[in-house]
């Protein structure tokens, strides 16, 4: 019986303590204000004036996926000769922190994401 009082009153005092946070729609002057209440390192401000919140979701960096690169199957065969026939040249010549060697290794990284895009097509 005092297992279950001490439960119940750990219980109690645990939902006592928790603080629940308000709901804010996004970018109101009360989501503001609430976050500059908090007396954080930093001020909360409004940088979107009258605008969507499509058109702030299109800014952080993130979009849908849409299914335009197709299928990625899940394993690939272990000869990769004949699919990047760059890679395995490349992978047997000493690398440098040169500028010409840097581009030499774009347009080769490039040329074997376009063939593995191609084959994957």
């Amino acid at each position: 019986c005092w297992k279950l009082v001490k439960w119940a009153l750990c219980f109690l005092v645990a939902l006592a303590s928790a603080r629940s946070v308000p709901y804010f729609p996004p970018l109101s002057h009360d989501m503001v204000n609430y976050i500059n209440k908090l007396n954080t390192t930093w001020q909360a401000g409004h940088n979107f004036h009258s605008v969507d919140m499509s058109y702030v979701n299109s800014c952080l960096g993130c979009c849908e996926f849409s299914g335009l690169y197709g299928h990625v199957p899940e394993a690939f065969s272990p000869d990769i000769s004949g699919t990047w026939p760059y890679s395995l040249e490349n992978s047997q010549q000493p690398s440098d922190s040169g500028h010409e060697s840097l581009r030499q290794h774009s347009v080769l990284f490039k040329a074997d994401v376009n063939a593995a895009i191609g084959h994957l097509g």
